[in-house]
This record gives C-alpha cells, structure tokens and sequence, in this order.
C-alpha cells in the first residue's frame, strides 16, 4: 500500500505542473483583456476562479495521463519490463507515467483524485455565479471546461478519434480566454474570441 507521501509524490508527477501555464497564462489574459476595456479586475473573483481553473486542469491532466497509461497497458505495454518504454511522456512539461510505472500512485487513486478535483471546483463556480454575480454564463462556461476535459481521453475520447487539437483548441484556446474575460466584465463580447484565434 502506498503511503500518502508517495501518493503526493505521484500525484504531482503525473500533474505535470509547468504544463498549467497553458490554460492559467490565456485565462489571466482574458481577465486583463477585460481591464484593458474598462471593467476593473475583481481580485477575489480572480483568485477563486484561477484555483477552480487550476482545479480543472488538474483533472484533465491526470486524467488523460491516467486513460492513456491504462489504455496502453490494455494493450500488452509493460513499461516495467520493456526497454526504453518507462520514459515514454516523461518530461518536465509533458506529464509522466513514471510515477504509475513505480506504483507511486494507481490508476485508481489518480482517477478518483482527478474527481476530487471537480468536486472541489464545482462549489467554487456556484460561489463565483450567485455570491459575487459573475454572470449566468459562468456555471456553463466551466461545465464546459469539463465536458472539454473529460472528453478528451474519456467519455467521447475526443483525442482517440483526430479530434484531440479541436477539443484542445477550444477548451485551452478559446474557454480559458474567454472566461477570463467573462468572469472580470460579467458579459460576453467577441473580443476574447477574436484575440484568441490562433
């Protein structure tokens, strides 16, 4: 049985936490973008919604890493046993499976965290929609975010049928910008989606 400090320890391995600057970097855009346009920054507002993005990141990154580790090992892969298979995504920013293939963490204790993660996130867009008055957008916006997430490399498995960069596109891309935005101004506008646009 793995103890909690292995847990930890594989836990933010799989996270591959430089990898959060792909959507916390467009999301902080879109909250200046709206405080370019005259609507002031909301730093509680921000706060809460940057940990529910970092939430919903954590989820969809330890969740792909998982589904594609288990997928593989489905497949006859044994990374403890093949040559050269135990590096395979094992850099700083692409996420690991080393910490799987060690016994770290299982796959169903990175899952069941990966459902933690949104379970914790959820309250907090309850919090941002009807205390601080964000908009009735922001409920969708972030179910969204976990549709986008989940349907990645589950549920549809977006990425298993050419799919992948669309769904990335759109959840990275456009959602994280334009709920920065949406979350700071409390109303849509196209301007995050044209600044988005690759």
């Amino acid at each position: 049985m793995n103890n909690k400090k292995e847990i930890l320890s594989g836990w933010m391995e799989l996270s591959g936490f430089p990898k959060f600057t792909t959507t916390m970097l467009p999301f902080l855009l879109g909250a200046v973008l709206a405080r370019a346009f005259g609507h002031p920054i909301d730093c509680v507002v921000l706060a809460i919604s940057l940990l529910a993005v970092f939430l919903l990141t954590d989820f969809c990154f330890v969740l792909n890493a998982c589904s594609v580790y288990a997928d593989l090992k489905q497949k006859g892969i044994d990374f403890g046993h093949v040559e050269g298979t135990s590096t395979l995504h094992s850099t700083a920013v692409s996420g690991r499976f080393d910490a799987l293939v060690k016994g770290r963490i299982s796959v169903k204790q990175a899952v069941i965290g990966a459902y933690l993660c949104v379970l914790a996130a959820l309250p907090l867009g309850v919090l941002l929609q009807f205390h601080f008055k964000t908009g009735v957008l922001t409920l969708p916006l972030g179910l969204l975010g976990i549709f986008i997430a989940y349907g990645y490399s589950r549920g549809l498995r977006f990425s298993y049928h050419g799919l992948g960069e669309i769904a990335l596109t759109a959840g990275v891309g456009w959602l994280t910008v334009f709920s920065g935005y949406y979350l700071q101004a409390h109303q849509a506008s196209w301007l995050p989606t044209v600044v988005a646009l690759p």
